[in-house]
Formats: C-alpha cells, sequence, structure tokens
C-alpha cells in the first residue's frame, strides 16, 4: 500500500466517529427530545434509561438532592400520571464530547394545555 492510501485510510479511521455525528446539535436536541418523550410517557424506566446509575439530581420540585438510583426512581414516582412537558426553544451548545442543553420547558396538562 502506497503511504499516501495509508495516510487517508488512517485520518478515516481517527475522524470516523466524527463523521457519524455529522451534527452534534441536532444530537444534542434529539437526545432532549427522546428524554421529552419518555418523561410524557410516565413509564418510570423510560425515563430512569435517561440517567446514570451514578447521577446526582435535584429536580425541579425536590426540596431535597438525590444520590442514589432509589430516590431519583422516587422523585419520577411522586409527580403524578398527568405531569407532562413542551420543550421550547433549545440552545445546545458541543464542547468536544461534552454537551449542554438549556431549553425553554414548560409544564402542560395531559391534553398539552399549559399549567
Amino acid at each position: 500500500m502506497k503511504l499516501p492510501n495509508k495516510i487517508i485510510i488512517t485520518l478515516f479511521i481517527l475522524f470516523a466517529s466524527k463523521l457519524v455525528f455529522a451534527n452534534p446539535v441536532e444530537a444534542v436536541k434529539n437526545a432532549t427530545q427522546a428524554w421529552a418523550d419518555a418523561y410524557n410517557s410516565r413509564v418510570i424506566e423510560n425515563i430512569l434509561a435517561h440517567y446514570s446509575a451514578a447521577a446526582v439530581f435535584w429536580g425541579t420540585v425536590s426540596p431535597t438532592l438525590r444520590d442514589e438510583p432509589s430516590e431519583v426512581r422516587d422523585y419520577f414516582e411522586v409527580i403524578g400520571p398527568d405531569a407532562r412537558v413542551l420543550l421550547g426553544d433549545q440552545r445546545p451548545r458541543v464542547f468536544d464530547d461534552i454537551a449542554v442543553n438549556t431549553e425553554y420547558a414548560r409544564q402542560a396538562t395531559e391534553n398539552n394545555r399549559l399549567r
């Protein structure tokens, strides 16, 4: 194999992961929407699938910091079956392999009317 071919193959291997996620901002938005869909399903296992077992969580309506998986589960179990979230504008920022998404989310009733 000629040297230029080796260089091209090496570069492809090094940057292949970047090509898979051609638009990381859209990937962050999609992940946020997937979380909202799981939340709106009110299926606890679907919601918890979006959190690491090592997560430290202080929910919006929680008076306590939750750093155990059972405590995170408890938070979502008591929210109630009618709680829903509607996502508004999102402003994802991607820094190498870390992303931060700031979004405007509102709680809604079951038929998606704002509270």
